[in-house]
C-alpha cells in the first residue's frame, strides 16, 4: 500500500510538471515563462565594451530637425530633407547607409524625386527599410520608389522586429528578438542583416536572440549619436561631419515621441524606450561581433525541468523544519547558474521553468511524506484472548 502511494504520488508530481510546461509553452511558444528573468540577467549582465563602436554612427531625425529645417508638417518626414541628409552623409565619405525610414506614400512629388536620385547616385551602399506590404498595393515602398530607377537599386531590408504577441494574454511589446525574414517576401532579410551584408559581413547568429551591449565603461552611448540637424549645419553645433561618419556604416532614422519607440530587455529598472534605429544598431553590432545568445531546445529544457523535479522531491521528502531555507537556497542557486550560464557559456538558462518545477516537486514531496508518516503501520502483535 505505502509503496503503490508513494509511486502514485510520484507520477503525480511529473503529471502536474508536464501540464504547467505545457500551459506555459502554449500561452508563449516558444520561449515559456522565462522572459521577465532573462530580462533581468540581460539588463545587468550583458557585455560591456570599453569604448564607442567605431564602425557605426546614427543619425537621428527629430522636432528639433524639422523645425531647424523650417518643415511644416511632421509626417511623413519631408522627403527633401531626408534627401540632403543622404547627400551630406555620402558627401562625408560613410560607407553604407541605412534609411530607417518607410516610404510607403506619394507626397510631394518634386521632393519624392530629389530623394530618389539623392539615393541612386549616392557613392555609398544604401540599405532602405520596408514593411510587408499586402499584394494589392504595388505601388508604395521600394517598388514605387525605385521602379524607375536608371541608377543604382538601393537594398532592401525589412524594418521588423521579433516582439511577443499571443492571443492569451496582453503583449509586453518587447523587442527581445531579431525578426526572421519576411512572410511575403521570403528572400527580404532584415534591415541590420542586409545593413551588415551590405558591409560585407555575412555571419547568421545561432538563435534569434539579440545579444545586446551595455554603455561602454567609459561612460560614452555604445554607436556615436548625432542630431541630423547638426549635420546639416542647422543647429548650435558646428561639427566635423567628414571625421565623424567617414568610412562608418551609417544609420538614419528617426527620434519621435509618438513613433518607432520600443521597450527591450535594458529597459529593466528604467521604462527607457529606445528607437528603432538603435536597436537595428544593437542588431548589426552583434552580426559585425560573430555574437550570439544560445537557447535551450524544448527537449534539453524538459529534460532540465524532469530532473529538477525529482531533485525537489527527493529534497522535499528529507527536508524537516527547515525547508524554507532549503527552497531560498535552491532559489539562490538557480539564479547563480543562469547567471553564469548566460555571462560566461551565452546561454539562456530556463530560470522559471527550472525554478518551478523544482519547487513543485519540493512541495509534494514535502506533501508526501508528512502522508505517508500519518498512516497507521502494520503490526505483528496479536490480540489478548478474552
Amino acid at each position: 500500500m505505502k509503496f503503490t502511494s508513494v509511486w502514485f504520488a510520484r507520477v503525480y508530481v511529473l503529471a502536474v510538471l508536464a501540464g504547467f510546461l505545457a500551459l506555459t509553452l502554449l500561452l508563449h511558444l516558444p520561449h515559456g515563462p522565462q522572459h521577465w528573468s532573462a530580462d533581468w540577467t540581460t539588463a545587468h549582465f550583458s557585455q560591456r565594451p570599453g569604448v564607442q563602436d567605431k564602425r557605426i554612427a546614427l543619425v537621428l531625425i527629430s522636432d528639433t530637425t524639422l523645425s531647424a529645417a523650417k518643415i511644416p508638417y511632421l509626417s511623413p518626414i519631408d522627403r527633401g530633407l531626408l534627401a540632403r541628409v543622404v547627400q551630406t552623409v555620402d558627401k562625408a565619405g560613410a560607407k553604407v547607409i541605412g534609411l530607417d525610414i518607410i516610404l510607403d506614400r506619394h507626397t510631394e512629388l518634386d521632393k519624392d524625386e530629389k530623394l530618389r536620385q539623392a539615393i541612386q547616385t549616392a557613392n555609398a551602399t544604401v540599405v532602405v527599410a520596408a514593411i510587408d506590404e499586402p499584394p494589392s498595393s504595388a505601388r508604395v515602398q521600394s517598388d514605387f520608389f525605385f521602379s524607375k530607377a536608371e541608377g543604382r537599386r538601393p537594398e532592401v531590408g525589412h524594418a521588423y522586429f521579433d516582439e511577443h504577441h499571443s492571443p492569451t494574454q496582453v503583449s509586453g511589446h518587447v523587442v527581445r528578438l531579431m525578426a526572421a525574414p519576411s512572410q511575403i517576401n521570403s528572400d527580404r532579410k532584415s534591415f541590420a542583416e542586409t545593413l551588415a551584408q551590405a558591409a560585407g559581413e555575412h555571419f547568421r547568429p545561432v538563435s534569434h536572440y539579440i545579444s545586446w551591449l551595455l554603455p561602454p565603461k567609459d561612460g560614452t552611448e555604445n554607436f556615436l549619436t548625432l542630431s541630423a540637424e547638426d549635420v546639416l549645419g542647422l543647429g548650435p553645433l558646428k561639427l566635423p561631419v567628414d571625421d565623424l561618419l567617414r568610412n562608418k556604416i551609417v544609420i538614419i532614422g528617426g527620434n519621435f515621441d509618438d513613433r518607432d519607440q520600443h521597450l527591450t530587455p535594458l529597459s529593466v529598472g528604467t521604462d527607457r524606450h529606445f528607437t528603432g534605429a538603435s536597436i537595428h544598431a544593437q542588431i548589426l553590432a552583434q552580426l559585425l561581433d560573430h555574437r550570439s545568445l544560445r537557447e535551450l531546445g524544448l527537449v534539453a529544457q524538459g529534460l532540465l525541468a524532469l530532473i529538477a523535479a525529482l531533485t525537489g522531491y527527493w529534497l522535499g521528502q528529507r527536508s524537516g523544519h527547515n525547508h524554507l531555507w532549503l527552497e531560498l537556497a535552491t532559489v539562490a542557486g538557480f539564479v547563480l547558474i543562469g547567471i553564469l550560464s548566460f555571462k560566461f557559456l551565452d546561454v539562456i538558462f530556463p530560470y522559471n521553468t527550472v525554478l518551478i518545477a523544482c519547487l513543485a516537486g519540493g512541495t509534494m514531496g514535502h506533501y508526501a511524506k508528512i502522508k505517508w508518516k500519518s498512516v497507521p503501520q502494520k503490526t505483528n502483535a496479536t490480540l489478548d484472548p478474552i
